[in-house]
């Protein structure tokens, strides 16, 4: 039963948190999903430019989470699952090469 309230506990905190934060930031709902998908597409990017350049040396794989994050939040599950999908095919390319 600890188990059971502690989800509770935190989908009220999580859902107050996204409750504030659309309240900081008006426009956030009203923003277009091509919007947010050319924000993450563009991240992804960024993020693998960076993980090509600096090599072996750093790991930039946790950096990956930030433009699936964003596009599962923002746009929709499916589109997180395909992005999660994509950017492993790039961390596994760029680790290869």
């Amino acid at each position: 039963m600890k188990g059971v309230r502690s989800f509770y506990f935190f989908y009220w905190c999580s859902f107050k948190g996204y409750e504030q934060m659309t309240k900081f930031v008006p426009g956030l709902n009203k923003t277009n999903k091509a919007f947010w998908t050319t924000l993450g597409a563009l991240l992804l990017c960024g993020v693998a430019i960076l993980d090509f350049i600096t090599g072996a040396e750093l790991s930039f794989s946790i950096f990956y989470l930030i433009p699936i994050g964003l596009l599962t939040w923002q746009v929709n599950g499916n589109i997180g699952i395909a992005v999660a999908f994509i950017s492993a095919g790039i961390w596994l390319l760029i680790e290869v090469i």
